[in-house]
Formats: C-alpha cells, structure tokens, sequence
C-alpha cells in the first residue's frame, strides 16, 4: 500500500514538474556517460538479479530475470549506446512501456545518479534528426556540464522481440 503512494505521489510530482516546462528524469550513468528516462515510467531499482538467456535474443538484451515474481526482459543498457559490457551491471532499473504500461523491462546500468528535474530549455529534441537511425534517443542535453542522453524508453526492445516474449509467457 505504501509503496503504491510512493509512486502516486511521484507521478503527481512528474506531472506538475512537466506543467512548469520541466520533466522530473531519473538518471542514470552508462560507463562514463548520463543518461535519463522519465521517472513517470519507472517502477523501481534494484540490484541485479540472476538472469536467464533468451533463444535467438538481440546481443543487447541479457536475458530475463524474475522481478516481482514475473519475468522480465533485461537490456544492456551499454550494449544499447554502443559500448563493450565486459563487467557486471550495478544497478536494474524497472520501466514501465506503453500507454497501457503492460509492458515491463528492466534495463541494466552502471549506477544510478538520482531524480533531477531538467528544464525543457535544457533538452534539445531529436525528432527528425536520428530516429531513422537511432530510435533510442529522445533529447540531448546537458546536465552538470555533461552529455545528457534522454533515452527513448518505448523503444528499448523490438516490437518482434514483445511479441515472442508475450507469446512465450502465454505458453507458460
């Protein structure tokens, strides 16, 4: 029940940060780099947890691993910018996708920074600029005088990749 207010209380304050011509992030670092999601899609961190290969998988998804008692893909976020995974994540972070926030991921980062809230004056979107050849990204920006990459949360996984994952869970 607590936790339940917890995360009304931050998507009341995720709301009325993005009225004021902000967006409350929470970020994240990826080897040396910043990178953010919205804090209205995440449900939580953690620390990582075993994972399972999946057949036939993308090279930057890890696995799944059981979050919560349900399974849960796992992107290497490293992999995901282009950078070599060679140690173990620090942290998980679950997100939730879509508009009906069915879908859940867990994506594996270095560590997290924390909650900031960045004025829209401070991101400069990219739509039109790569997303025919890197989906992933939303805005850049800065953030304490470095690169701020604000990932495009709904495309972290291939539409394909969903679709097998929710055909394996219903055969479960």
């Amino acid at each position: 029940m607590r936790e339940q207010q917890e995360r009304e209380c931050r998507r009341t304050m995720v709301a009325s940060g993005e009225t004021r011509a902000s967006s409350r992030l929470l970020v994240l670092r990826v080897q040396s780099q910043l990178c953010a999601v919205p804090i209205s899609h995440v449900l939580e961190t953690c620390r990582p947890l075993p994972t399972r290969p999946l057949p036939n998988a993308p090279e930057l998804v890890l696995g799944v691993a059981l979050i919560r008692a349900r399974p849960t893909p796992v992107v290497d976020a490293r992999r995901l910018l282009g950078h070599a995974s060679l140690e173990a994540p620090g942290r998980y972070v679950t997100l939730r996708l879509g508009s009906d926030g069915g879908r859940v991921l867990a994506l594996a980062v270095d560590s997290v920074v924390g909650i900031r809230e960045v004025a829209s004056a401070q991101l400069e979107a990219l739509a039109g600029v790569l997303s025919a050849e890197q989906p992933l990204l939303q805005a850049l920006g800065t953030l304490d005088r470095e690169l701020l990459l604000l990932l495009e949360h709904a495309r972290l996984l291939p539409e394909t990749l969903w679709h097998e994952l929710e055909a394996e869970r219903a055969s479960a």
